[in-house]
């Protein structure tokens, strides 16, 4: 398209007469209406007035014109000899007519024209959407406001925009795609809607896939922008216009849109790069003849529910593995492989477990040693050391006491530079979470370190995503450290807790939910008003109580709907229970009986655990009382059995040691009696008998003196059988000769020795002599029992052999004796312990 021209043209004016042109030119010079001449088929403007030159050069741009003007042509079909309406231009309205040949005269009506979006030019879609001349007709009767069907917006505006301004200056006529004025219908229709859309928006036209796309897309583009105009294949490679290629293909096949969820990008956002989500459409643009000529591709950014849905997987997959660890050590190892599974946000972490976590020293909870921690597990990184670095261990001291966590940044320089890990296929991390894992009495366990993914921003989303970890970690680890008992009570508790949070907490559908939960529920649930009307009670409830549920709200409106069914000697313990439940603010716990007979109970009473918790509103006042009741019947039953079972062990004992008692008692007396016949029998002895017959009844007498107070001091031993049950039998230490107490033995054996033909001797040690021994403090009696039993084991081996031989050798040393020296191993001594706890555990394990 030319410029106009004030001097006659050539082409469609040569059509006219030389009379006709003259006077047209003539009309036109002297019109004060800005009016022009478009040539419908060149698109060319032969001839402009003067008043149209000054209205150009206060209002509109001479290649704002050229493109209105141009679009005028593509609406030639409806205009007529009759003057039509042609829109709004330089902020005047506008009317054609249509003359002899191709010609059409445009003129202005002079009259102010409506505030539009856009004040400088029109849109083709208008013109091309207007079947028949009479749309656009004037309109007759108008009472002030414009229909929307005479409302125009203009050519790639708002001209004030940058980006519209980029567009419009950007040398089009350089690329393949060739300027603008040249563009199809179609494409400038798809590029009008695409550049006022907010969303990512990329336009390929034609076979070589020349691209434009809007502002939102630049981002995605990168160091590729600017590209506007050029082939797919010289931006982006062969490879993915090969791609795009076939996706059009089978777009345009298949008569449906092509559609991709999730696809990542990197983008650069507030000065880094950013991993983007986003779904992605190609929509074709079909021509008049259902020919393909180009496509759009949309892209919609869901990079909020990627990041959510995927922290969620996390939760869940660190959840189930955190439920199966038994031990702290088992622990850190299932978290940090939950973390390590396709985390958006985590790219590395570690975790340090702290050395002297059995007591509770002041250092086991604030350790800054390094050398008290030690590398439990690590993911991401492989340059680790085993043990934290100082600078890891001082980012401790500025964990605030309520978040737990403390978060180290490049960007304020909090974060020193041994702690800035470079991750593979990630790049260098700028933020590290430090998180100190504590048990409930607030010493710590470990220490948990998270490298952030350093292509995605680190903001309130991902660090309450972090502390959440880091919450669920320390309870776990509380939850693994408590006790047996107080872990069940605490699974309960919290259960109930949770529970009933989720009822107050959701919407009536939720809460509908939960209470048909709670109705099905084996333990009996509740929910009273202040007063103590039920609002609440599901059947296991009333099971308990023993009643129906008529009959229980029945009793409600007499009185406490629970008193007829609790045993009148916990009454005083119910409503004190009730009273604290209302005034305090923690859960009331106790042990009641009901009337509800029971086969499980020993007294046929059943016993119920009970607790309770006030509900209370902002302003601290009840709303509700809940709770549960828990039939612990059977485990009075087995609390019965158990202390009945020790009554009988205790009395089994006390019997026992009493006919121990008595029947040392009876045998004491025959030995009496054997003791006073050998003392007569050497009393009698008279000196000048024979002493052949005098030496061998001396002898005998005295090995049946030795043998019956050997005897009876067994016996008294056995008096005091209640001494070793008590650990008040000690050794009674004295000055004795041990050659001495061997020879006693010897003596005792005898007869049986030389019945048995074997020949016993002493051979005392060079040892013992150097050492110049001669009296020593031993206890005698439990010395002659130790070598009495040696001795009675070596007879009974020894006689049946062919070669009889016993020999007891005496040795003495100034250290003691070791398991090296002599090939005997010497037990520990024993431990003192509680004879009845013994007996306690002895009945549970014969019992259970």
């Amino acid at each position: 398209m030319t410029a106009p021209s004030h001097s006659h043209g050539r082409g469609s004016l040569s059509d006219l007469g030389t009379s006709q042109i003259d006077t047209l030119i003539d009309f036109i010079t002297h019109d004060d209406r800005p009016t022009f001449l478009l040539d419908v088929k060149t698109r060319n403007v032969p001839f402009c007035n003067s008043a149209l030159d000054s209205l150009l050069q206060a209002t509109a741009s001479r290649h704002d014109f050229q493109s209105w003007a141009e679009s005028l042509a593509t609406v030639a079909k409806h205009v007529t000899a009759q003057p039509i309406d042609l829109g709004t231009f330089a902020q005047q309205k506008w009317m054609g007519k249509s003359l002899e040949s191709s010609l059409m005269t445009v003129f202005c009506r002079w009259t102010p024209a409506l505030t539009t979006q856009a004040e400088n030019t029109t849109t083709l879609d208008h013109h091309q959407e207007q079947d028949t001349p009479s749309s656009h007709s004037s309109n007759n009767g108008n009472t002030g406001v414009e229909k929307l069907s005479d409302m125009y917006m203009g050519w790639l505006e708002p001209k004030d925009d940058p980006w519209m301004s980029f567009v419009r200056n950007y040398p089009f006529d350089q690329t393949p795609l060739g300027p603008i004025s040249s563009w199809h219908i179609q494409l400038r229709r798809s590029v009008q809607r695409m550049m006022v859309c907010p969303e990512t928006r990329i336009l390929y036209w034609g076979d070589q896939h020349l691209m434009i796309y809007n502002e939102a897309a630049v981002p995605i583009l990168g160091k590729k922008h600017p590209c506007l105009g050029m082939p797919l294949v010289d931006t982006w490679g062969q490879v993915m216009y090969d791609q795009i290629t076939e996706t059009i293909k089978a777009v345009v096949s298949s008569g449906k849109a092509y559609q991709a969820k999730n696809i990542m990008f990197v983008l650069e956002r507030d000065g880094f790069p950013e991993q983007t989500w986003h779904h992605f459409y190609q929509l074709p643009i079909i021509g008049p003849d259902s020919r393909y000529i180009g496509c759009v591709c949309e892209f919609a950014e869901n990079t909020t529910a990627v990041v959510q849905e995927n922290r969620a997987a996390i939760l869940d997959s660190w959840i189930k593995g955190a439920a199966v660890a038994t031990s702290l050590k088992q622990l850190w190892s299932a978290s940090l492989n939950s973390l390590s599974k396709t985390s958006i946000d985590i790219v590395a972490g570690c975790i340090f477990s702290l050395s002297n976590t059995a007591d509770d020293s002041p250092l086991a909870k604030s350790s800054m040693d390094p050398q008290d921690y030690f590398l439990e597990a690590s993911f991401g990184v492989s340059d680790i050391q085993s043990r934290p670095s100082s600078s890891l261990l001082d980012a401790l001291k500025i964990v605030p006491i309520f978040d737990k966590l403390a978060v180290l940044r490049r960007a304020d320089d909090s974060l020193p530079d041994d702690l800035c890990w470079t991750i593979p296929d990630q790049g260098t991390i700028n933020t590290l979470c430090v998180m100190p894992i504590t048990d409930l009495n607030d010493r710590r366990l470990a220490v948990a370190v998270i490298a952030m993914n350093p292509n995605r921003p680190f903001d309130e989303g991902s660090k309450s995503f972090i502390t959440g970890i880091a919450d669920l970690l320390r309870k776990t680890a509380i939850f693994i450290t408590l006790p047996e008992e107080q872990r069940k009570n605490e699974e309960i508790t919290s259960a109930l807790s949770d529970k009933l949070q989720v009822a107050l907490l959701k919407a009536e559908k939720q809460e509908e939910s939960y209470a048909r939960m709670a109705r099905q529920a084996p333990i009996g649930m509740y929910m009273l008003r202040p007063d103590g009307y039920p609002v609440f009670v599901n059947d296991a409830y009333l099971e308990l109580h023993g009643t129906s549920r008529a009959q229980f709200y029945k009793n409600a409106d007499e009185g406490l709907a629970w008193n007829p069914s609790v045993y009148e000697e916990d009454l005083e313990l119910v409503n004190d229970m009730w009273r604290r439940t209302i005034e305090g603010k923690k859960p009331v716990q106790a042990e009641l009986r009901f009337r509800t007979p029971t086969t499980s109970s020993p007294d046929k009473v059943r016993w119920v655990e009970s607790m309770s918790y006030a509900e209370r509103d902002a302003a601290g006042n009840v709303t509700s009382v809940q709770g549960w009741l828990l039939d612990v019947s059977p485990r009075k039953l087995t609390e019965r059995l158990i202390s009945e079972k020790l009554q009988d062990a205790l009395e089994t004992k006390r019997a026992t040691e009493t006919f121990l008692d008595m029947l040392s008692h009876e045998m004491r007396n025959p030995l009496s009696g054997i003791l006073q016949l050998a003392d007569g029998i050497l009393g009698m002895v008279d000196p000048p008998t024979d002493q052949d017959t005098v030496d061998p009844l001396v002898d005998a007498a005295e090995t049946i003196t030795l043998c019956a107070r050997h005897m009876k001091q067994i016996i008294d031993e056995v008096l005091t059988f209640s001494k070793l049950d008590s650990n008040l039998l000690v050794l009674s230490l004295e000055k004795a000769q041990v050659p001495s107490i061997i020879k006693t033995a010897l003596k005792m054996f005898e007869m049986e020795i030389e019945h048995a033909k074997i020949t016993a001797n002493i051979n005392v040690d060079q040892s013992f002599t150097d050492l110049a021994l001669d009296y020593v403090l031993v206890d005698p009696g439990r010395l002659l029992q130790v070598i009495i039993n040696f001795l009675t084991n070596a007879i009974k081996f020894t006689k049946d052999e062919k070669t009889r031989n016993i020999t007891i050798k005496l040795a003495a040393s100034t250290t003691k004796p070791t398991e090296k020296d002599f090939g005997i191993a010497f037990l520990p001594p024993r431990k003192d312990a509680n004879t009845e706890l013994q007996i306690l555990c002895c009945l549970l394990t014969a019992i259970f």
